[in-house]
């Protein structure tokens, strides 16, 4: 990342490298696949790990040979804690899905006074419905609502969010056509913070093609 400042001859730029780690572990289990429903069940988690840096600041001033180029330090910061469960049942005509996701950003601190790091909650809700479940390839349509808040807060005030989706897909011949819908809520109205209420439609087709077997003689 560069960032680069220019005031009459002097220049100053900032040059930030920065690498990391990550990792997650999850388990999965299933049960009742025999009847008519099953059940699924989802753990996982991550931990927080620290993200290396390399600062570097370059002063230039082309009015006077002064020059200078060195490192400088800035506050370490870590990938957030991640801890995530879900749940799902399936049954021949529906899939209905639920999910909890929390974001610990508790070990970054930031160097403004008026922001810090909030801790994230997510909390998902979706499902599916097939409408000709006997057929191979049928109409399916979808839908889903979600709540979580924003890891930023500016001056005391929580951003949360509220959003909503709903979509189908058609099958035409041997591909999918996908329409889909979101509308996305930034629910705290406080004039000092960012707002955002956003609609979009969503397009997406799937191409496929018939595989012939052929018997050898």
């Amino acid at each position: 990342m560069t960032q680069s400042e220019t005031q009459e001859s002097a220049v100053v730029k900032y040059e930030s490298s920065k690498r990391t780690f990550y990792a997650d572990f999850g388990i999965h289990y299933e049960w009742g696949a025999t009847g008519q429903r099953k059940w699924a069940a989802g753990l996982v988690f991550a931990p927080s790990l620290p993200i290396s840096h390399d600062n570097t600041l370059t002063y230039s001033n082309s009015s006077t040979s002064e020059n200078l180029d060195k490192g400088y330090h800035s506050r370490t910061q870590y990938l957030p804690m991640h801890l995530g469960t879900g749940l799902s049942i399936t049954t021949e005509r529906w899939v209905l899905t639920a999910d909890y996701n929390y974001l610990d950003w508790s070990r970054n601190s930031s160097s403004y006074t008026s922001m810090k790091y909030e801790n994230q909650h997510k909390v998902n809700l979706g499902g599916s419905y097939i409408t000709k479940p006997r057929l191979a390839r049928s109409t399916e349509l979808m839908g889903g609502i979600g709540f979580g808040n924003s890891y930023i807060n500016l001056k005391g005030g929580k951003m949360q969010y509220l959003e909503a989706s709903v979509g189908a897909s058609f099958p035409i011949r041997y591909s999918y056509l996908s329409l889909g819908a979101t509308w996305r809520k930034q629910l705290n109205t406080r004039s000092n913070l960012m707002q955002e209420s956003r609609f979009s439609l969503n397009l997406n087709l799937t191409f496929g093609e018939r595989i012939s077997r052929a018997k050898l003689k």
